[in-house]
C-alpha cells in the first residue's frame, strides 16, 4: 500500500482521513481504499489495501457509521 505518496493528499488528523474516506466510500461500492499513517509526511493518506479479502471488505461495508449514511439503509 505505500508506494510513491508524494503526490498523495496529506490529512494531518486521522480523524479527517477517515471522514474522506467514509464519503468515499458512499460513492464507491465495494473498494480496498482505506487509510494508513505515512511517517514521511507526518499524516494520513489514502490508498489501496490489496490485502484486503473480499469478505473483509463486506464487513467493512455492513459496519459503515449512520451519520455517513444516505438515509436508503
Amino acid at each position: 500500500m505505500k508506494q510513491n505518496c508524494d503526490l498523495k493528499i496529506i490529512y494531518k488528523d486521522e480523524s479527517d482521513a477517515k471522514n474522506t474516506l467514509a464519503v468515499y466510500r458512499e460513492q464507491i461500492l465495494f473498494s480496498t481504499i482505506s487509510h494508513y499513517h505515512c511517517s514521511k509526511h507526518e499524516g494520513y493518506h489514502l490508498g489501496h489495501n490489496r490485502r484486503l479479502s473480499n469478505r473483509q471488505i463486506l464487513k467493512i461495508y455492513k459496519a459503515k457509521p449512520k451519520e455517513f449514511s444516505n438515509g436508503k439503509n
